[in-house]
């Protein structure tokens, strides 16, 4: 059988001879147990396809769910008159385009059932679609089933300034459609949605719109995606095949399978499922990678990436409430939500020892990367979201900068603004600061390198050298760093004082996307990095022309009177010779946590 990727019809899928992942019972529950019902998943998790699937089923097209669960739990297979929205279809670049969508659908069903719109209606959305639903229940004597799928594209494609009052008005039609709910409940046989953020209430969704939320709930929690069960099991050929190419064995071929793709937990009880779109595009192409990150961050979520202020690590390892995590309001300051309800976050199971520290835990959920690949692939994938510009920062909010900043924006209030990667200039508001030459002189051949992809995957592979408690690794990354930067001024330049500052700014610079970065420079050119790790703290000391012991005990003088200003836990403390002559590390000794 062939695999259905890119196919979103029910119909289609069951007559095309396409695999398909038996469903169905989670098609009869979603029809029977809630009227008004909304779930969310994030990309590629196969919500069109379910609503296709519901679609079919409300038509009572029983032949299309042969040998399917279901045929043991429905016995009626009764027909209902059903109106399907799909949002996906516009890009909403334009106040009308969303009402246009809307209006156009409606007059489709109008000239099914043999309707005359009503001339009240226009300019009306939300009276017209009540209007309609009125009239197709009055013509058929049936209750309705509304189905609308991808809800949100309007809200997503329009967030930002330059879009506020079309994200506005989008958001107030929205917010009248499914008001409907309420006034025509004696009208509907089921009103569902799909999309990929849930909206907090009266944002979009109010208590009294009936809506039931079943994102978050454990009984549909694997209704979207795959169970590395489910993939073992309709997929063996391909699974065969995977493995044959690799020259694995099949239980291999599933752990690394599982390895990449299994992860995501939309309940918070452990009950995992992979994500189809990279299932399938794996399976097809027989081999293991991230097709899903392939194609890019969208820009709704890509932007919030960019503000000064944000770290993604602040969200790895976070512990969470509800609150916060199962409603999205984007004018609030915590994009929380919207990471995880769009699949770049995961709810992540506690370890004993945490369950047993947490007050009132049945609320608290642990975040987390879906895998440890998933990680690394996200991680590079960000590199885009920089848009050539970085920001001159010394510590993020995990850590301080020991230097005045606060911890989230703490800055150097003499050094202006970013640097643009694209024209290779330092844009500043202080005219012919120095500093802003000193810029060009010497930070630009940093950056060259940091920027590379070269200099990218050093800096990946330090995040994963700092998971595996790997010193020695960490330095000679670091070696690398310094070794594959090239001056232009080839001679005694003044840049030699400061290029240890220099090198390790940029590194922190860039890594505080990732990890904790704590970053401290000293008049006498040498610098202090740390890394703050899930286990372990790493304070890397480098001091020019000195002794590794020397410098190691400088750092353990600053450690023990807490100049850093905040306390990461296990310290690694790592001191280290630098080389004016050599321009690299030279020696380095470490005193392991006690």
């Amino acid at each position: 059988m062939k695999l259905p990727i890119g196919i979103t019809s029910f119909e289609e899928i069951r007559r095309g001879g396409y695999h398909y992942v038996d469903k169905s019972e989670y098609v009869y529950n979603i029809a029977n147990d809630y009227l008004c019902n909304i779930l969310v998943r994030p990309r590629g998790f196969g919500k069109s396809v379910l609503v296709s699937t519901l679609k079919a089923y409300f038509e009572g097209r029983k032949e299309l769910f042969e040998g399917l669960a279901i045929e043991s739990l429905e016995h009626e297979w009764k027909k209902y008159p059903v109106l399907h929205f799909d949002l996906s279809q516009m890009p909403y670049s334009s106040p009308e385009e969303l009402e246009s969508l809307l209006i156009n659908q409606m007059s489709k069903y109008e000239q099914l059932y043999d309707i005359e719109p009503r001339e009240t209606t226009k300019g009306y959305v939300s009276l017209h679609f009540m209007c309609l639903l009125e009239d197709v229940h009055r013509k058929t004597g049936l209750d309705i089933v509304v189905l609308f799928d991808d809800y949100d594209k309007p809200l997503r494609e329009t967030l930002g300034e330059d879009n506020k009052d079309i994200h506005q008005r989008y958001r107030n039609i929205m917010k009248g459609l499914f008001g409907t709910t309420k006034c025509c409940n004696g009208l509907l046989r089921l009103f569902f949605v799909t999309g990929r953020t849930r909206y907090a209430s009266q944002t979009i969704f109010a208590a009294e719109d009936n809506l039931v939320e079943s994102s978050f709930n454990r009984d549909y929690s694997t209704a979207l995606g795959f169970t590395i069960d489910e993939v073992e099991h309709n997929f063996p050929e391909q699974m065969k095949a995977l493995a044959h190419r690799h020259g694995l064995e099949k239980a291999e071929a599933v752990g690394r399978m599982k390895a990449m793709y299994d992860g995501y937990d939309f309940s918070g009880e452990g009950l995992t499922v992979l994500n189809p779109y990279n299932v399938l595009n794996c399976l097809h192409n027989l081999d293991v990678r991230d097709y899903w990150l392939q194609d890019g961050i969208p820009p709704y979520v890509a932007n919030l990436f960019k503000p000064e202020d944000f770290h993604i690590c602040c969200y790895d390892g976070l512990i969470t409430s509800s609150d916060y995590l199962f409603a999205v309001d984007f004018y609030e300051d915590s994009p929380l939500a919207l990471i995880y309800q769009c699949g770049y976050l995961t709810i992540t199971p506690f370890t004993k020892e945490e369950r047993k520290g947490l007050r009132g835990w049945d609320d608290e959920y642990n975040m987390g990367f879906p895998s440890r690949e998933f990680q690394r692939t996200f991680l590079k994938s960000l590199i885009p979201c920089y848009d050539g510009k970085f920001g001159y920062r010394f510590g993020c909010k995990c850590g301080g900068d020991g230097r005045g900043g606060n911890g989230r924006n703490g800055r150097n209030s003499n050094v202006y603004n970013v640097y643009n990667q694209n024209d290779r200039t330092c844009q500043n508001s202080a005219g012919d600061n120095p500093l802003v030459w000193a810029f060009q002189q010497y930070l630009l051949p940093v950056y060259d390198y940091l920027y590379s992809r070269e200099g990218v995957e050093t800096l990946l592979d330090i995040y994963d050298d700092m998971a595996r408690a790997d010193v020695g690794a960490i330095v000679d990354r670091l070696r690398g760093i310094f070794g594959g930067i090239r001056f232009s001024d080839g001679g005694d330049g003044d840049y030699k004082m400061n290029y240890v500052d220099n090198v390790i700014f940029g590194v922190a610079g860039l890594m505080s996307k990732w990890v904790g970065v704590g970053y401290r420079c000293n008049s006498s050119g040498s610098a202090t990095l740390v890394l703050k790790g899930s286990e372990y703290s790493y304070y890397l000391r480098f001091e020019p022309d000195k002794e590794a012991e020397a410098a190691l005990d400088l750092l353990i003088e600053d450690v023990d009177s807490k100049s850093y200003g905040h306390d990461f836990g296990k310290k690694v403390l790592v001191g280290a010779s630098f080389s004016r002559k050599t321009h690299n590390i030279e020696r380095w000794v470490v005193k392991e946590p006690v």
